[in-house]
């Protein structure tokens, strides 16, 4: 796969009988993303008015000078809401009169603090609010800041790279007595982003590790919930911390976000760890880049190479960097031996972005039958009205590979929804994207639109199947952990492939010229089923034959729909035709949500995640 380049200036025949008009109104109403207000919905940026942009203020905001003081942080109108967050402690009045100048004396435990680069990154601040951006976002809602008070005084700091651009974010050090962003964060955002990838500083509470980390993995989680709405990219995203909050990236890198009580995600693609004295590991620890002075007055070096040594023998790749003149908490390094250290992290993260996908012969998109060998009872020569691929269409599958730092659970085929008509967008990468972070191998499938029947799409899921089947040993996965999920059109036509087209059943059952090749020997069955705002049945009305169902060996299938679909009957109406007939069925169902929510903020597929990792794991 081509490596990603992020670097440079941030951004100044015939209709076939099943289609009926009431089936492409229940299709077609896939189209209609309306705004969801069920739980699983995070209105905090909505809330907050901070979308990617707000207004720019009237005037334009003055820079700071280093002969400014600490007040004139906090007072500035382009902080204003948050000013006091920028600073280390949660009181800082006892500094307000404390020129920039002097801002070293608010941090004790960080050497080589340099005013002027201070200055520097709260003057990008500034001119970001001037360009009209939001520098400043809440992790915690009101409610929980209100039930935790302690809460209020957290937050993400925003430095926007390349809009697309995977992600860090930035945890400052400070013994958890005090937050360095001042000297630790701020400034190693900027370098970040004038490199073009998006950096967030974490604010997080003091007094202690545990809760700190816990602000970290709720940070994480408000970010991958919130990535289209901040323009990022959460595939391949690190985590960077100095001293005290080199262990809250220590405490993610080996435990996960989730430990913390964050969602269910991966860990970071690097850990960028610099001079602190934790020394846990394991054979799981994301790959690590450690840098550490010699003369550092407060970390021992023999603990951090000895952590070196254990990650390395522990399988893990580790990048290490001493320095010998540094001292503890050097910050960017400027004036000191440890200068453009953070160059060198980057670079490690970047040699990281790619790797982590296991490797396949499969191809980005791969093919699914050999020209001239397509099962097919439709004619069709000349695209006529009506009609919604070209002649020329092949069907095909788009491979989204599991995602470094993670051992693949499964695979996950996914049919997107559209009335045979279109196959939607955001029922196809934006679902195999989040999949393939938690942990599958994902396959996005390109079947056949009109004029082709419904039973010839089908017989396009079932040859992806066989070719996914046919390549479990490159993809780290067990022949048996394959799934199949379908919203709106794509679920009734992974039900039709379960009901009629699995096992060996091939393209001959159509087509008495298809020529039967290897790959029909392999079986087309999955072990779950996801129905996304779906059933099985054809037309527009669920199928509700319980002896079909009972002679049809279906796998444990999960309903997912919203109580705003006009097809919520149909949906109970087969739930309960399948549980009369002992076939696994779940339901869940999400207050005042429509049909065609897509992957919406993503938070359903974290609990689909729960589900069928339970189902792999039972298997």
């Amino acid at each position: 796969m081509a490596k990603k380049h992020y670097s440079g200036s941030r951004k100044n025949s015939n209709n076939p009988p099943f289609f009926s008009n009431v089936t492409i109104l229940f299709l077609l109403t896939g189209l209609l993303l309306l705004s969801c207000s069920d739980k699983y919905i995070d209105k905090t940026i909505d809330n907050q008015e901070s979308k990617d942009n707000i207004e720019k203020p009237d005037e334009m905001y003055s820079h700071l000078t280093t002969n400014s003081y600490v007040r004139d942080i906090v007072n500035h109108p382009a902080f204003e809401g948050f000013g006091k967050l920028l600073l280390p402690h949660d009181d800082n009045s006892g500094y307000y009169n404390t020129s920039l100048n002097n801002v070293g004396t608010l941090m004790p435990y960080h050497g080589h603090v340099v005013p002027e680069d201070v200055v520097e990154a709260l003057n990008r601040m500034i001119d970001d609010v001037n360009e009209g951006s939001n520098i400043f976002y809440d992790f915690y809602t009101e409610e929980q800041k209100q039930s935790n008070p302690s809460k209020e005084n957290t937050g993400l700091f925003f430095f926007r790279g390349n809009p697309g651009a995977p992600f860090t974010i930035i945890c400052p050090g400070g013994g958890f007595s005090y937050v360095g962003s001042l000297h630790e964060g701020f400034p190693l955002a900027k370098v970040v982003s004038d490199k073009g990838y998006n950096a967030f500083v974490i604010r997080y509470r003091i007094g202690g590790e545990q809760i700190a980390s816990e602000d970290l993995a709720a940070a994480i989680s408000y970010i991958f919930r919130n990535a289209a709405e901040l323009g990022i990219d959460t595939v391949d995203y690190s985590l960077l911390g100095g001293s005290a909050g080199a262990r809250m990236v220590g405490d993610i890198a080996l435990r996960g976000v989730a430990a913390y009580g964050g969602d269910n995600l991966p860990k970071p693609a690097t850990a960028i760890i610099a001079y602190t004295g934790q020394s846990t590991y394991s054979s799981s620890f994301s790959p690590t880049f450690i840098t550490v002075a010699a003369n550092d007055g407060i970390v021992n070096i023999n603990t951090v190479e000895n952590r070196v040594a254990n990650l390395r023998n522990a399988g893990v790749e580790v990048e290490y960097q001493r320095y010998e003149r540094a001292g503890h908490g050097f910050g960017i390094g400027t004036g000191s031996d440890a200068e453009g250290w953070l160059d060198l992290a980057i670079d490690f993260w970047e040699r990281h972005m790619d790797r982590g996908e296991v490797q396949s012969s499969l191809q980005k998109i791969n093919y699914l039958w050999n020209e001239g060998n397509v099962p097919a009872t439709t004619i069709y020569t000349v695209n006529n009205s009506n009609y919604f691929d070209p002649p020329e269409f092949r069907p095909s599958m788009v491979y989204y590979p599991v995602k470094v730092g993670l051992t693949p659970k499964g695979a996950v085929l996914i049919c997107p929804g559209g009335a045979f008509q279109f196959r939607s967008e955001n029922e196809g990468a934006p679902v195999a994207e989040y999949l393939s972070a938690l942990g599958y191998q994902c396959f996005v499938v390109n079947y056949r639109l009109r004029p082709y029947t419904m039973q010839e799409g089908a017989l396009d899921l079932a040859r992806a199947i066989r070719i996914v089947r046919s390549h479990v040993n490159e993809l780290g996965i067990n022949e048996d952990d394959i799934a199949i999920a379908g919203f709106s059109a794509g679920g009734i036509l992974c039900g039709e492939v379960l009901l009629n087209f699995d096992g060996n059943v091939n393209g001959s059952v159509l087509d008495s010229d298809y020529m039967p090749d290897a790959l029909d020997n392999i079986r087309a069955d999955a072990c779950a089923v996801g129905m996304i705002y779906s059933f099985y049945g054809r037309l527009s009305v669920a199928s509700t034959d319980v002896e079909k169902f009972k002679s049809s060996d279906l796998p444990p299938t999960y309903f997912l729909y919203g109580t705003r679909d006009p097809f919520v009957h149909q949906f109970e109406l087969c739930v309960a035709a399948l549980q009369e007939a002992n076939v696994s069925a779940e339901s869940h169902v999400l207050r005042d949500w429509p049909h065609g929510f897509g992957a919406a903020d993503g938070q359903w597929i974290i609990e689909f995640d729960k589900w069928l990792s339970q189902v792999i794991t039972n298997n």
